[in-house]
Order: structure tokens, then C-alpha cells, then sequence
């Protein structure tokens, strides 16, 4: 397909461009004004981008979303979720934009052989920085009674709700579990800058833009805890575990010391601000009464798993499903489910396939000899989290926001992945 792509910014100021689009959706502020940002990403995208295999599977996920929201409409009267027709397809729109830019990742090859590690690592967190400030900002400009956030969530800056600027959620408060998408997503940089704080000077980081990620970070870290967040603070310790083992055989004697105090200090500061925590807000209280597992999940993926073969063209959306303790809910909690769920067997076939197609490109990273340590594990790490959530949580259907993002992402995994080859690093 011969497409030119002359109407996209020089490669030069892709990634500071693209960054700068990424804050702005993970800010909420042009939340649901989704023309603004494929506006925004028409003139991103490399077209010539359009022929990969991976972008006619996730077209075709598109049209099968679209039929099965005409079907909808046809037997039950309405989209369902407010949706209305233009909403659809911009939405559907904006999938596609999200994957497109981030399949034409690029950069000054003739001024820059090696990919620009600290330019990518603000491009692949700039989402979430920006989520994580506007929860900053959320908590001091919508305070609760006595600024007391518990399991109820807390109430969030949402720029599609002109008159009040926050979700109604749980009494006008933010799902917890939406939040938490994000602010664990943000987390995950805290064990790079404390075990890699030399690589990551290295490639450009000066002191002062390390602290000022510690603090975003750390306040990801804060109330994602506040609201009782069991997955936040396992993935921290998994990957804290991950560096802190990677380091440890790698390392010498000096480094090795350095890197068991560190390790030390992260599980005795973790073990006591759950332990400090009140037991209503508590995530040592969630996880003492509900276990490390949610055996309510389980009920509710087998109930999402008989919605979907009884309503396999879609509609499944309306029905109910219950948690063990009688808690009804219209999510199955698990991305491929809560899809079919909604909207039939062939769309969450077709994302099943998707995702799979990406995990070539997970392998041919991690096996890369070309790309530096850092940036390999900052790419795989986000992919697992990303991968992970799926399974547990409605992420299409509950955060757009989120949903866009991880299709961006993937999209950057296989760009990146097919300039392995091109440049070499230490």
C-alpha cells in the first residue's frame, strides 16, 4: 500500500510530540472529546504503517464492534452505556489512531544511532504521570469528609462532566479499581530509579528529574494503597525482587551491599505503611479477609464465561453477573470475557488474536542483544503489567482512557522491536 505519510511532524520531534499527546489523555482533561486527539494523531501516524498484519486484525475487531453495536440496537433497543452512534465510532476511530501511532515510532537515525532511552522512558510514562498529578490535584480540589479515601474509591477530575469534574461512582466517588490501573502503572518506575539511579544518569536523567519521579511515583504509590490496591503493591515487590536478583548476580561486591539495603528498606517501608493503615482503608485488612486471590473473581469469570456462549452475537452486556457474597455486576472482570460478554465471541476472538500476534515481538526484545538492559526491562515489565490486568479487570469497558493507551503500547512494542538491527548499544 503505497501511502505517503507527509502530513506527520519530523522525526525529530516524534517522541516529544507524541509524549505531549500522551499527557493529554492521561490528564482527563479532553476525556470523551476523542475528535480532538485523532485530530491530534493524524498528523503522528506514518501511514505507510497501515499494511501490517496486526492493523487488519484490529480493523476487523473494529467492524465486528461496530456490527455487534448495530445488532444490539436492533434487539434491545439501544447501545447501552449512553453510547450513541457518532460516540461508537469515534471511539473505534480512536483505537485505530492509538495503534498506528504507536507503530510509527521513530527518531533522527542519521543524528541519533542509538534509541534515545530517556526521550522513550517520558514517552511510555507521560500517560501516567499525567493521570497520577490529576489525582494529586483531585484530592485537594474534591476532598471527602475529613479527606478520608477508603475502598469507595475518592472523587476524580473528569472533564466530560462540565458541571461537576468528577465521576459518579460508589456515591460521586471513583472506582478504586479504575484508578489503580494507572497509579500501578506509575509505580512500577520507583525500584528503576532506586537500583539503576547510575544507568539512568547515564542516559540523561539529572538528580532533580529522578526526585521529581520519586515524588509522582510514590504519591501513585499513596493512594493507590489508600484505596486497598492489592495488585499495586505486588507488582512493585515483583519487580523489586526482579531487580533486586538481576542486580545482584551482575553486580560487584559494593554494588551488591548497596542493593541488599535498598531491597531491605522497600519491605520493611511497605510492611509498615500497611501496618499503620486503618483497618477500614487497609490493604493488609483486604487481604487478611479476602486472601491474595479474589475467589469472587472466579465466580464472575465462569458466569462471563456462560453470558457470552448464551448471547454469542452480543448483548450479554445487560445480564448480570454475581460475586460469591451476592454482589451483582455487569463486568465479568477479565478484558477477553467482559468484550465477548458484551459484544459476542467474535470480537474477543479477535483480540485474543491480537494480543497474541505481540507476543513475537516480547520475545524478540527480551532475546535482542542490541537493546540496552534498561530499556529491555522497562519494556517488559510495562507489557506483563499491562498483560496482567487484562485478566482481571474490564479495562475496554471501564477506563477508554487506559484501553487506549495499551493498544498504543503495543503498537510501540512492535515498532520498536522491528528497528532491533539498526543501531547498536553499549
Amino acid at each position: 500500500m503505497n501511502i505517503t505519510n507527509r502530513f506527520t511532524v519530523p522525526d525529530r520531534l516524534y517522541l516529544q510530540w507524541t509524549t505531549l499527546f500522551l499527557f493529554l489523555l492521561g490528564s482527563q482533561i479532553l476525556v470523551n472529546h476523542w475528535l480532538v486527539f485523532i485530530f491530534f494523531a493524524f498528523f503522528l501516524i506514518d501511514w505507510r504503517k497501515f499494511s501490517a498484519l496486526e492493523v487488519y486484525i484490529l480493523l476487523l475487531f473494529l467492524l465486528s464492534i461496530f456490527a455487534s453495536h448495530l445488532y444490539i440496537k436492533y434487539h434491545y433497543g439501544t447501545y447501552g452505556n449512553e453510547d450513541t452512534l457518532r460516540g461508537i465510532i469515534n471511539e473505534l476511530t480512536m483505537i485505530l489512531m492509538m495503534y498506528l501511532l504507536g507503530l510509527s515510532l521513530r527518531w533522527d537515525s542519521a543524528k541519533q544511532k542509538q534509541a534515545p532511552e530517556k526521550k522513550i522512558t517520558y514517552l511510555l510514562f507521560g500517560f501516567f504521570i499525567a493521570y497520577t498529578l490529576i489525582v494529586i490535584y483531585s484530592y485537594f480540589a474534591f476532598p471527602l469528609e475529613n479527606h478520608t479515601i477508603g475502598k469507595y474509591g475518592m472523587h476524580l477530575y473528569y472533564n466530560a462532566i462540565e458541571s461537576i469534574k468528577h465521576i459518579h461512582h460508589s456515591n460521586r466517588l471513583l472506582a478504586p479499581t479504575i484508578a489503580a490501573y494507572s497509579l500501578t502503572m506509575m509505580v512500577l518506575i520507583i525500584p528503576f530509579i532506586l537500583f539503576d539511579t547510575k544507568n539512568l544518569k547515564k542516559i540523561g536523567f539529572k538528580s532533580a528529574e529522578l526526585l521529581m519521579w520519586l515524588l509522582i511515583a510514590f504519591s501513585a504509590l499513596y493512594f493507590a494503597t489508600l484505596m486497598g490496591r492489592r495488585i499495586t503493591i505486588f507488582v512493585l515487590l515483583a519487580v523489586v525482587l526482579f531487580l533486586f536478583v538481576k542486580s545482584f548476580i551482575s553486580g560487584s561486591k559494593k554494588e551488591k551491599t548497596r542493593i541488599s539495603i535498598l531491597f531491605i528498606s522497600i519491605l520493611i517501608l511497605t510492611v509498615s505503611v500497611l501496618y499503620h493503615y486503618r483497618a477500614d482503608i487497609s490493604l493488609l485488612e483486604r487481604i487478611r479477609h479476602e486472601g491474595v486471590g479474589d475467589s469472587s473473581r472466579v465466580a464472575l469469570w465462569k458466569q462471563g464465561w456462560h453470558t457470552m456462549m448464551e448471547y454469542p452475537w452480543g448483548g450479554g452486556g445487560f445480564v448480570k453477573v454475581y460475586a460469591i457474597d451476592g454482589r451483582p455486576h455487569f463486568y465479568g472482570h477479565d478484558a477477553w470475557l467482559d468484550i465477548g460478554k458484551r459484544f459476542g465471541i467474535i470480537p474477543a476472538i479477535l483480540m485474543v488474536l491480537f494480543w497474541l500476534l505481540h507476543i513475537h515481538y516480547v520475545v524478540k526484545i527480551a532475546r535482542s542483544r542490541q537493546i540496552g538492559t534498561y530499556m529491555k526491562s522497562i519494556i517488559l515489565i510495562l507489557f506483563a503489567t499491562l498483560f496482567a490486568n487484562w485478566f482481571i479487570e474490564p479495562i475496554p469497558l471501564s477506563s477508554r482512557s487506559f484501553f487506549f493507551y495499551t493498544i498504543f503500547f503495543l503498537g510501540f512494542m512492535k515498532a520498536f522491536s522491528d528497528r532491533v538491527g539498526t543501531y547498536g548499544q553499549s
